[in-house]
């Protein structure tokens, strides 16, 4: 199932480029990834890292309670997995390459994913 909910963000400290992300403290006033999309659920996913960024779509595997980055949208690393080095903030979110909604004249509008 995809799911995709309000304000979710842990730190990590997982180092290199690697297809999985484990995940470590809930930022306070926050929810964990465990608890907002669940066991074996895909979600879309910001890593922050330094002056580094990537956005794209996970998996939650609650074993090691990690993300997996399966499909990056975009990120500061040529569209590529970036490297990571320390901590790293992780969070929920929602691109503005898939969005949709409805405009005032009640038309629903959104855009063309890139990828």
């Amino acid at each position: 199932m995809f799911t995709v909910q309000d304000r979710v963000k842990e730190s990590s400290i997982t180092e290199g480029n690697g297809k999985v992300i484990v995940l470590n403290d809930t930022f306070g006033g926050f929810t964990s990834f465990s608890q907002a999309v669940g066991s074996g659920n895909s979600t879309f996913y910001t890593i922050e890292n330094n002056q580094n960024y990537e956005i794209g779509i996970g998996r939650y595997d609650p074993s090691n309670n990690s993300l997996s980055r399966d499909v990056v949208l975009e990120s500061t690393s040529s569209n590529d997995r970036i490297n990571l080095l320390g901590v790293s903030v992780v969070f929920g979110t929602y691109p503005g390459t898939h969005s949709f909604f409805v405009n005032d004249e009640g038309y629903a509008s959104g855009q063309q994913p890139y990828y």
